[in-house]
């Protein structure tokens, strides 16, 4: 399947800041790893780019503190909290 010019364009957009966005992340006690990929909504993948985030456990914001709540959007783009484990 070949790729739209402007999802090459998202995806060059997001890799652009890859290395800011893996060291920002990485700094959240839960997160294990980071990736690029579609963003899942329930149990359905979108057509939309995310910053995906993977942590050892998915827990209810209500839980964390809040230094610790992974935004919802970074550098313009929507995050997505992954359990990995």
């Amino acid at each position: 399947m070949e790729q739209s010019i402007a999802s090459k364009n998202k995806r060059s957009e997001l890799l652009k800041n890859r290395t800011q966005v893996v060291c920002h992340m990485m700094a959240y006690e839960n997160v294990v790893c980071v990736s690029i990929g579609p963003k899942k909504v329930g149990d359905n993948y979108t057509t939309e780019l995310a910053y995906k985030v993977y942590v050892t456990e998915k827990l209810p914001l209500s839980s964390l503190p809040k230094d610790q709540h992974i935004p919802e959007y970074f550098k313009g783009f929507p995050t997505d909290v992954v359990e990995m484990f």
